[in-house]
């Protein structure tokens, strides 16, 4: 691995972030570095997986990660050229286990009986024409799935029309036979630029509730919101209305039915992230992002309720897209929980758009690529 110097970390290591003028105690980025080794994982196979964006990892049992992907592409990998078979497919996972050598750790499953060959296909009372995975949880021996429910108009132009919630309550299986069952989330759909909203950009489970961090758009800025529902409803009812919302009223936060003067927790929100616990310090750590430049931003917080720290730059991704236009750069920035090794240290994975021929795309695009944040505290 090598140590990211440049001046901006050189400036947080010598100024530690406070989060909110010290009162919940002083925290600064110890070290940046680029994790070599995770960056071999999902590196691309000489037949089967070759890139693919999301990069959700979910631990369903001790050694056992199943991880999530989005638009992927098959086909073959020779003399260091990825060779797409040509067929698109909307998502396929992979499932990795710990247990066996680093090389032969992954397994990557995609659908057999349908065109696009989707792990998670379509099916006819969803809203939209194909899924997007962007997050989930295990609970009580389920894996439950968050999907972006997409529809493309004739002019190319993609949007989300609601959310699919997927449950496989058989996730230890062969994936192949995976018992998935589908639920309308029952989200509405975004409208262009004027409504966008999402509640499964990260979430928290604790003993009693699971707690969904999303965002919503305010005059074309992403803003982070939180929801939340009892572990009973989200079982029994696999349903949106079921949310309660963190509101904010002259200054005081409460939970409300209504989805009227929410909360925001900070800027800028996202659609894929993840939230990381430490224990230790008794924190709460968060990743965001524009998508729109190479920035990866951290926040923190002492309560899911906030107040969060503002986001701060931790990494720039050193590859450039659009370097002529505005367009996706780097997103699908989350931590990876399950593999921190110590208090404060941080897995942290970001997905690097591409534009042009798939067979033009570079090795370190469009795949999840691993950073490894050190965070340090003054006691």
């Amino acid at each position: 691995m090598r140590s990211i110097k440049t001046p901006i970390f050189l400036f947080l290591v010598l100024a530690p972030f406070l989060i909110h003028g010290g009162i919940l105690g002083k925290y600064y980025i110890e070290s940046v570095v680029i994790d070599d080794e995770k960056n071999q994982w999902l590196h691309p196979q000489e037949k089967g997986w070759l890139a693919g964006d999301v990069g959700h990892s979910i631990s369903i049992d001790r050694g056992k990660i199943v991880w999530l992907f989005g638009d992927s592409f098959i086909g073959e990998y020779k003399n260091g050229n990825q060779i797409s078979d040509g067929i698109h497919i909307n998502n396929c996972i992979a499932i990795q286990d710990l247990t066996k050598p680093e090389s032969e750790q992954f397994t990557f499953h995609i659908g057999e009986n349908e065109p696009t060959r989707a792990f998670f296909p379509p099916y006819k009372e969803m809203p939209g024409s194909f899924l997007w995975p962007t997050n989930g949880f295990y609970l009580n021996k389920s894996l439950y799935i968050f999907c972006q429910s997409m529809s493309i108009d004739g002019t190319e132009f993609w949007s989300m029309v609601g959310t699919v919630l997927i449950q496989i309550d058989n996730p230890h299986d062969k994936p192949t036979n995976w018992n998935k069952k589908y639920y309308d989330f029952g989200t509405l759909p975004w409208e262009g630029d004027s409504f966008q909203q999402q509640f499964h950009s990260a979430f928290y489970l604790n003993t009693d509730m699971i707690y969904f961090m999303g965002y919503t758009q305010i005059d074309g800025l992403k803003k982070s919101i939180l929801s939340r529902m009892t572990k009973e409803d989200f079982i029994r009812f696999k349903k949106a209305d079921q949310l309660e919302y963190l509101v904010e009223t002259d200054g005081v936060s409460k939970w409300s039915n209504l989805k009227e003067n929410l909360k925001f927790l900070f800027s800028p929100g996202n659609t894929e992230s993840n939230i990381q616990y430490i224990k230790e310090w008794d924190i709460f750590i968060t990743t965001t992002y524009t998508a729109l430049d190479q920035n990866i931003l951290l926040t923190m917080a002492k309560d899911l309720k906030g107040p969060w720290s503002k986001p701060i730059i931790i990494y720039k991704n050193p590859l450039v897209v659009c370097p002529l236009k505005t367009c996706i750069e780097t997103y699908a920035v989350r931590p990876h929980p399950e593999f921190s090794t110590k208090p404060g240290e941080l897995i942290i994975s970001f997905v690097t758009s591409f534009q042009g021929p798939f067979e033009e795309i570079p090795i370190q695009a469009y795949r999840p690529l691993f950073i490894k944040v050190q965070l340090g505290k003054n006691d």
